[in-house]
C-alpha cells in the first residue's frame, strides 16, 4: 500500500501471510547487532580540530563513526554485549529483572540495526580510520579552520567502496576488568583514603609522561549528560553491560570511559611521535594537565568515581525520583564511593559487631 492505494507490491519480494510476518524479526537476525554496536553519542565534524578528533578517536579499537544521509555524525563502540551468548546469538538475562527496559522494549519491527548495518545504505555510512584517511584529501576548510566543503553522498560513498567495513559477529580480544579496580578494593579494605601525597620539586614535573602508563592512550574519555530520569538510569545501565564502558561521576561533569587502545601505543609509548598520522589532539596535549593520569591511573582519584555495572545498583539506590520518574536527588561522587566500600567492608568480615550498621539501617540503603 502506497499513499492509500494498494500498489499490489513486488512480485519478486517474498510472499508472506499476515501470520508469518507478524513472527519476531529476531529470529532471523543471525548476526544481532543491536547487541554489538553501542551508540557513544552525537560528534560534530565542522571545524579543523572537530576532524582532527575524530581522527584521534578512529585510532582506539572498537571505535567507529557513523555518517547519516541528514549530516548527523555519530560515534559508536563494536564489542558485543557481556549478556550477549555468541553461540545462540541471544541474551541471557531476557525477560529478566536485569535486563534494561530499552532492551525489553526494543520494537524489533523497525530494527534500524538490522537495516543499516548490513552494508553500506542510502541512509548510512560506517566510518572507520581507514575511510576517514580517504575522506580527509576530499575536504576544503577556510583560513580560519572552519570546514567549508565536502564530498556529496554519493562520492562519499565510491571513495568508501574500496574499503569494507568487518562484519558480524565481532571477533577479537575484549577488554578485561578495570585494573585500578582491585587497588580501589585494597585500599577501601585498610581504611586507607588513598596513596599519600608525595612531594616533587619543579625540576621533577619536567616531564609528566615519564613512568606514566600511557592512560590517554588505553581509554577514550567522553562527555556525557547527567541523569535527569530513570530512563536516562537505564540506558546507562544498558550501556554499562558492554565490556570495557563505565561511567566517570565528578562534580561538575560525568564523563563515558571506553577502555580501549590507541593502534599507536607500542611498548608503552607512542609509535607515531613527531609523525604526519599523529593527531594535532595529541602533539599539543600539556601533559600537566592529563586527566586520564589522574583520573583512570589512581585507585580513588579525588572527586572522581569510576562506576561499572557492578557497582550500578549502589547508585540507583541512593538516588530519589517523582511520580514521573524524574530524578529528584542525585548522590555525589563522594556518597557513592562511601557506600560502595562500606558494602566491601560487611561483606569482608560480616561477623565483627557494628551496632552502627544496624542504626544506620533506616538511613542508609542495604548493600546489594
Amino acid at each position: 500500500m502506497k499513499n492509500g492505494y494498494f500498489t499490489g507490491g513486488d512480485p519478486a519480494a517474498n510472499r508472506l501471510t499476515f501470520a508469518q510476518a507478524a513472527e519476531s524479526p529476531c529470529a532471523s537476525c543471525p548476526t544481532t547487532p543491536c547487541c554489538a554496536y553501542l551508540p557513544l553519542g552525537k560528534v560534530r565534524l565542522e571545524t579543523l580540530t572537530e576532524v582532527d578528533h575524530a581522527r584521534f578517536l578512529l585510532n582506539f579499537e572498537r571505535i567507529e563513526l557513523g555518517l547519516f544521509r541528514t549530516g548527523r555524525w555519530e560515534l559508536f563502540y563494536r564489542a558485543p554485549c557481556r549478556f550477549l551468548d555468541p553461540a545462540q546469538g541471544a541474551c541471557q538475562i531476557h525477560d529478566q529483572p536485569e535486563q534494561p527496559r530499552v532492551c525489553r522494549h526494543y520494537n524489533p519491527y523497525r530494527c534500524w540495526y538490522k537495516t543499516s548495518l548490513a552494508g553500506d545504505t542510502d541512509d548510512f555510512l560506517r566510518v572507520d580510520r581507514r575511510r576517514l584517511e580517504a575522506l580527509l584529501p576530499l575536504l576544503v576548510f577556510d583560513g580560519q579552520g572552519r570546514l567549508v566543503d565536502v564530498p556529496g553522498w554519493a562520492a562519499m560513498g565510491a571513495a568508501f567502496r574500496p574499503l569494507p567495513m568487518p562484519g558480524w559477529p565481532v571477533e577479537g580480544d575484549l577488554p578485561a576488568a578495570d585494573p585500578m579496580d582491585q587497588a580501589w578494593r585494597e585500599e577501601a579494605a585498610c581504611g586507607a583514603s588513598g596513596a599519600a601525597t608525595a612531594t616533587h620539586t619543579y625540576a621533577d614535573l619536567a616531564d609528566p609522561c615519564a613512568g606514566c602508563e600511557a592512560w590517554c592512550c588505553r581509554a577514550v574519555l567522553l562527555p556525557h549528560d547527567k541523569p535527569a530520569t530513570a530512563t536516562n538510569l537505564d540506558f546507562l545501565r544498558f550501556m554499562l553491560g558492554f565490556p570495557g564502558l563505565s561511567v566517570g561521576v565528578a562534580e561538575a561533569d560525568w564523563q563515558l570511559i571506553v577502555r580501549t587502545t590507541c593502534r599507536h601505543l607500542v611498548g608503552g609509548r607512542c609509535a607515531a611521535y613527531g609523525q604526519p598520522e599523529r593527531p594535532l589532539e595529541c602533539k599539543y596535549l600539556d601533559a600537566w594537565g592529563c586527566a586520564p593520569r589522574v583520573r583512570l591511573g589512581r585507585p580513588r582519584p579525588p572527586g572522581y568515581l569510576r562506576l561499572s555495572l557492578e557497582h550500578f545498583d549502589a547508585l540507583t539506590a541512593l538516588a530519589a525520583f517523582d511520580a514521573d520518574g524524574r530524578i529528584t536527588r542525585l548522590p555525589a561522587a563522594t556518597a557513592v564511593r562511601e557506600h560502595i566500600e562500606t558494602c566491601w567492608r560487611e561483606a569482608a568480615d560480616p561477623s565483627v559487631p557494628a551496632p552502627s550498621r544496624r542504626r544506620d539501617a533506616t538511613r542508609r540503603p542495604k548493600c546489594r
